[in-house]
């Protein structure tokens, strides 16, 4: 910012003609606006409820004490208690084991909560991931897909925002044995 100042305060100097020097000026006020209007916009969209506050306060009021809930990379912030059981679900991790472990742990349950944030999903829709962790990816995709196939959704919490705040989707599991 302070180089940006001196170059336009040097480059205001050199020039002679008046009139260059209002359109220097102009033009720098130009992209100050611009990004003055892209920060406020960027403000204005966090105003906005985030989606995983919106989740959390779902899971306060709906969960019964005593239920798994499961947690992806991007979480709603679930207040410490004794009543949830809460787990991470450990998806960043670097093993191809994940949808099999997650099967294994919904038969310790009669019924858990599974919490997925957009933001985790997107993480293995990256091309850098792909073509680095492929087997991670495919392995994630599937339990993505099994997750869809084997859950009743109980609630979405939809992000006006995408980039900035992850959608919530909340999962009610049933031990698939049961």
């Amino acid at each position: 910012m302070i180089t940006a100042a001196l170059t336009f305060e040097w480059l205001y100097d050199k020039l002679k003609r008046p009139g260059l020097k209002i359109l220097l000026a102009a033009l720098i006020l130009f992209v100050c606006a611009e990004n003055a209007a892209h920060a406020v916009s960027y403000f204005d969209k966090l105003k906005d409820t985030d989606p995983r506050t919106k989740a959390a306060s779902w899971i306060q009021n709906n969960i019964k004490p005593g239920h798994k809930v499961i947690i992806e990379s991007f979480p709603p912030p679930i207040p410490e208690s004794d009543s949830l059981d809460v787990i991470e679900a450990d998806l960043m991790r670097k093993s191809t084991q994940t949808t099999e472990s997650l099967e294994t742990l919904l038969k310790t349950c009669d019924c858990c909560y599974y919490i997925s944030d957009d933001f985790t999903r997107q993480v293995f829709d990256w091309k850098y991931t792909k073509q680095h962790y492929a087997k991670i990816s495919q392995d994630r995709k599937d339990f993505f897909n099994w997750l869809e196939q084997n859950s009743k959704s109980s609630r979405l919490f939809k992000s006006k925002h995408p980039i900035l705040q992850p959608s919530v989707k909340i999962y009610k599991m049933h031990n698939p044995e049961q």
